[in-house]
């Protein structure tokens, strides 16, 4: 429960789902469901990371895994050194940041692109 009690999660703390293996299994099954609903912040301790299969219909929604952190450049070399100087959260943020600045630029140059052609094809009528 590191991320839960550090300063980087004291805004979300009050809307958080937090599971762990004393929580009650009513409890477990509904946390499960909600933890994939947008604006929810679910943790999940490890013993829930193999074997719980959390659905998910919402593209808004992000799970956070090895597989997810390479999409934003980060190595598990990046984690391991960033949780040995205390500076994970604010690394993991970081590297969002740059990826979804760089996803905006490739993006607004698109739209730029797409809409030359459609001026050029509008021409063309």
């Amino acid at each position: 429960m590191e991320f839960y009690d550090s300063s980087n999660f004291l805004a979300m703390k009050g809307d958080a789902l937090v599971m762990t293996e004393e929580t009650s299994s009513e409890d477990k099954e509904s946390f499960i469901k909600n933890a994939t609903s947008s604006g929810q912040v679910g943790l999940f301790t490890k013993e829930f990371g193999r074997g719980t299969d959390f659905y998910c219909r919402d593209e808004i929604v992000l799970v956070l895994c090895d597989k997810s952190l390479e999409k934003f450049l980060i190595t598990k070399e990046d984690i391991q050194n960033a949780r040995n100087s205390g500076e994970f959260y604010p690394m993991l943020n970081k590297k969002r940041d740059e990826f979804f600045k760089t996803q905006y630029a490739e993006s607004k140059k698109f739209v730029t692109y797409a809409s030359k052609q459609h001026e050029l094809g509008e021409q063309i009528k």
